[in-house]
Order: C-alpha cells, then structure tokens, then sequence
C-alpha cells in the first residue's frame, strides 16, 4: 500500500515532459502514459524538479533525499538505478551529438556553456562534452568565442592539459568533446576539505606550471586560470578553460 501522506503537502510537480497529479503522487503522467513511482522514486524526482536549474551530483542527491551516503556499496547502486531511471523519465531522449556523442547527465556549468558525461557510440568510450547553452548558440560573438577556445585547445597536446578529441555542430548546437576527468576541480576541493597541504599545493602549481608553459611555447595565453579550472584527477592534475585563451599578438594588442 503506498504511503499517500509522503507529499500530500507538497506543491504540484512539473519537470520536462512529467506531469504529477499532487492527490495521486505516486503516478506520473509521461507523454500521455501512466508510470508508477515507488516512495524512493518519488522523493527522487521531487528533488530534482526543486533542483530542475543545478547540476545534481549522485552524492547530493543521496544525501540530501536520505540524508547518508552509502558510498560504493549495495545500497548505491540500488540508489543509482533509481536516479538513472527518474531522469530517463525527464530526459527520455538523450540527445546525440555529430551522429556520435550521446549526452547523459550535466556535471558541470559555466557562464558560456554546460558540460556533460558522455558517450562515444563509436568506441563506446565515456568522455565529456561541453556544450554551448542554447542562449548563446545564436550570437555570432559568443559562438566565435566558444569556437576560438575549442580550436586552441584542440591544438595543445600535453600531459597536462585535458585533451580534446573531436569538436562540431549539429543542428546549431557547438559542442566539444574531452578526456572525462573523474575527480574534482580544485575550487570544490578547497569548498569540501579547506587549505591545500604544502605537499599538494606544491604538486598543483607544479603541474599547473607545466600545463601553462606548454601553452605558453605555442603562444598562448590562458588568461582565466582559476580553481574551477584545474582538474583533480585520480593519478593526474590537468588544466581546463581556455574560452578565452589568446596568442600573445592579439593580448599585447589589447
């Protein structure tokens, strides 16, 4: 028996193409069908509908709806499968990308653009795609913009830079598609553990230095080297953002 007091308080739910009738909570509509949630299902989905313009790691999610993180045990895959299936509701149709790319979950947010995990269809590799948001994607300047920092990164080879392996448009979306790095930046490190050690701060500059000196012999300016933009790898620290990166000619001009 379904437990019909979990929101009966709450307002009424509306996230993409789902509809929730507030008296009847545990059936949604999705494009003219009746589906079925369970409580985890629905607690997940109301969450995500309060969230519908943040990016919403499985960490947040899980804590914030059940209040623990169950880390890699049974318990998170059973959490994650549920989360999977809540926004294949939202999102029933992932969009690809250069007949290639298929776009999962956002994992990232810039003032330009939007990065996904993604998939390469073709070598079934799982990368990351950065999108231009849609509200840009028709201003000429932007669009140059977002292009330029694409095809410099593109041309910047190095163990230190996160590589770029393809880049395109498709039906007036620009995207480009990188190395997926799993970890963190540095800028929500420094939010969830506090100072660097002397060890790692050390070791970050120290491969920050390396990236921006490969950069810097190609004649290439970063210009916006900020926390968010150094990546915290499992075995490696890579640098990320050059939207705005400049040879040296056009920033002397400036």
């Amino acid at each position: 028996m379904q437990d019909e007091s979990l929101h009966s308080e709450e307002p009424p739910i509306t996230v993409g193409p789902i509809r929730v009738d507030v008296a009847r909570w545990w059936e949604v509509n999705v494009d003219d069908k009746t589906i079925r949630l369970t409580p985890v299902e629905c607690k997940i989905l109301y969450y995500l509908a309060v969230h519908a313009n943040t990016v919403c790691t499985f960490n947040q999610i899980e804590s914030s709806v059940f209040g623990y993180n169950s880390n890699e045990g049974a318990g998170a895959s059973i959490v994650k499968s549920k989360i999977r299936r809540i926004r294949s509701l939202i999102e029933p149709d992932p969009m690809h990308l250069g007949n290639r790319y298929q776009l999962q979950e956002p994992i990232g947010r810039g003032g330009l653009a939007t990065v996904y995990r993604g998939i390469d269809t073709q070598s079934n590799q799982i990368v990351a795609i950065k999108v231009l948001r849609e509200t840009y994607s028709h201003d000429p300047k932007f669009v140059r913009r977002f292009q330029k920092g694409v095809e410099v990164m593109y041309s910047l080879h190095h163990p230190n830079i996160v590589p770029v392996y393809d880049y395109g448009q498709t039906d007036g979306t620009y995207f480009m598609v990188m190395e997926l790095i799993e970890g963190t930046n540095l800028q929500r490190y420094l939010h969830s553990e506090g100072l660097l050690d002397a060890e790692n701060a050390v070791k970050i500059a120290h491969d920050v230095a390396f990236g921006l000196g490969a950069a810097h012999r190609r004649e290439i300016v970063h210009r916006a080297v900020t926390p968010q933009h150094i990546l915290l790898g499992d075995s490696s620290i890579k640098l990320t953002g050059f939207s705005i990166a400049s040879e040296y000619k056009m920033s002397l001009e400036e």
